[in-house]
């Protein structure tokens, strides 16, 4: 933003890259909120969860018995429909598709399923980057959510009858896309 254009210019000022916090960070985090320990086990699924952001971590806390909890919280639901909000239409229909994909998904199977070529739906991809919901993946032609709570938050936020199409199309999508060799793409179809 202009704002912190103008910050980062001032002498005075630092910028600061935050990472999310440990395994063992997210386990105190947790401690904190919920007033008790959690096992490693529940930390280490908070920290895969959320990615070790410490809002996410926080919130999960606040709703969690002694499992971590199925369901999207409705804060994070909320903070993250608020993010959305602010992209454009074309960005925000990329990543509910890519939403109904899993976590990490195919750039290609994206486009097959909006029915744009693939160069078509970079730069809505590159916006979603830039708002922090969404990473390069390792995989060439992939990108991946940042938190799966993230993911699990714009599916949540589909209305059921565009889910369900859209895991019709991403099931098509997946067939084209991978005719050659489907063997290794059966799970993402069941």
């Amino acid at each position: 933003s202009p704002v912190v254009t103008e910050l980062l210019r001032e002498p005075a000022t630092v910028r600061l890259e935050l990472a999310g916090l440990s395994v063992a960070e997210v386990a105190e985090h947790l401690a904190a909120v919920r007033g008790r320990a959690v096992s490693a086990e529940v930390a280490a699924q908070v920290h895969e969860l959320t990615g070790g952001n410490p809002f996410f971590v926080a919130e999960l806390a606040r709703i969690m018995g002694d499992e971590v909890p199925a369901k999207v919280p409705h804060s994070v639901r909320d903070a993250v429909a608020q993010r959305l909000s602010r992209l454009s239409p074309r960005c925000r229909h990329v990543l509910r598709v890519a939403s109904v994909l899993g976590r990490e998904f195919s750039v290609a199977v994206v486009a097959s399923v909006v029915g744009l070529p693939v160069l078509d739906c970079l730069d809505p991809l590159d916006e979603a980057v830039a708002a922090g919901l969404v990473e390069p993946a390792a995989e060439p032609g992939g990108h991946r959510f940042v938190h799966a709570l993230v993911r699990d938050a714009v599916q949540d936020g589909l209305p059921s009858g565009e889910r369900v199409r859209l895991h019709r199309g991403a099931a098509e999508a997946i067939e084209t896309c991978h005719a050659d060799d489907l063997s290794a793409h059966l799970s993402d179809l069941a």
